[in-house]
């Protein structure tokens, strides 16, 4: 299962017809983001939740997986960015519910298990190992297919 998050601007041609009537600026509404949850495999959209700027991948990950979850899919691995590797989503994910999470960390990690130890051991993995063997062993690289617009939407994204 592939995470992808996109982010949209929130453009409005009301607010900009309005502004030229009314002499004044638009007013900024803020940013939509939509997150996915998708099968690598097929491309289906399992679960997806549209937040503004104000809401945290992290948290998002455990409702998407639980609202996948509920609908009868099942999960063998989970591939997420960095942004989605908090240590609840570790322990939701390996010890509460057995599922493989397969994640980038950042540069300066530790590789110590917070809690979670299939955390320290992926850690661990990522600070002994070059980039490039590590997405070859881990899969990592897969997770670009859940999200085949990706670089259409990013570059989208930019703000006028």
């Amino acid at each position: 299962m592939g995470f992808y998050e996109g982010v949209c601007p929130s453009f409005s041609c009301p607010n900009r017809r309005r502004g030229r009537k009314w002499k004044g600026g638009t007013k900024d509404r803020g940013w939509l983001r939509f997150h996915v949850l998708s099968d690598l495999d097929t491309g289906e959209i399992l679960a997806y939740a549209v937040s503004d700027e104000s809401v945290g991948d992290a948290p998002l990950l455990r409702l998407l997986v639980g609202m996948a979850a509920e609908g009868g899919h099942r999960f063998e691995k989970i591939y997420a960015d960095g942004a989605y590797s908090s240590d609840r989503n570790w322990i939701y994910l390996t010890r509460e519910n057995g599922y493989e999470f397969v994640t980038s960390f950042k540069v300066n990690t530790r590789p110590v298990s917070n809690g979670c130890l299939a955390r320290g051991l992926a850690a661990g993995f990522w600070c002994n190992t070059p980039y490039k063997v590590w997405t070859e062993a881990t899969g990592y690289h897969f997770r670009w297919k859940s999200g085949p617009g990706s670089a259409i939407s990013r570059r989208s994204s930019r703000r006028p």
